[in-house]
């Protein structure tokens, strides 16, 4: 994600990366990283944070995930995000295009890409139709797909069906 940030301020020079840790991951070689391409004014670190507070004043959400570690029973910001509805990039894993269809409710891009995730950041920021398309497919989705009603009687469904054999 830094590598790709430092490409995205070649086109939008004015951004900012704001960063919150899962706990996953060397958050000294992030820090080394960002020192090392000279960004810390354009990066701020985040700790333990209200969630959709910060997807509701994000411009483009970025999920870069390498490994599925995190996200693979339910990717939870993912839904999340949907729900407040901003923008999304995120890694081409299956368990991401159950919920993401590239180019409609988000951008997928391939496992620690920083050429592909600056593009398609880039291509959100550029595109304001694109990115309110898309805010709307995700809400819609979100509704269809994961209203808590629907997701409980789907639990239900399922626990019925197991202890009835």
């Amino acid at each position: 994600m830094v590598s790709a940030f430092s490409e995205i301020l070649k086109t939008f020079p004015n951004s900012k990366l704001v960063l919150a840790w899962s706990g996953t991951g060397s958050r000294e070689r992030i820090i080394t990283k960002i020192e090392k391409e000279g960004i810390q004014d354009k990066v701020l670190i985040l700790h333990k944070i209200d969630v959709s507070l910060l997807l509701s004043a994000t411009d483009v959400l970025v999920l870069p995930y390498v490994l599925t570690i995190g996200t693979h029973w339910f990717p939870h910001t993912l839904l999340e995000a949907l729900s407040v509805g901003v923008p999304i990039v995120t890694s081409r894993f299956e368990i991401m295009q159950e919920v993401i269809e590239h180019g409609k409710t988000g951008l997928l891009v391939e496992p620690a890409n920083p050429k592909q995730i600056a593009e398609s950041i880039i291509i959100l920021l550029s595109d304001e139709k694109l990115r309110n398309n898309m805010v709307k497919e995700q809400r819609k989705v979100a509704k269809e797909k994961f209203d808590s009603e629907k997701v409980a009687q789907q639990y239900i469904d399922l626990y019925k069906e197991v202890l009835n054999g």
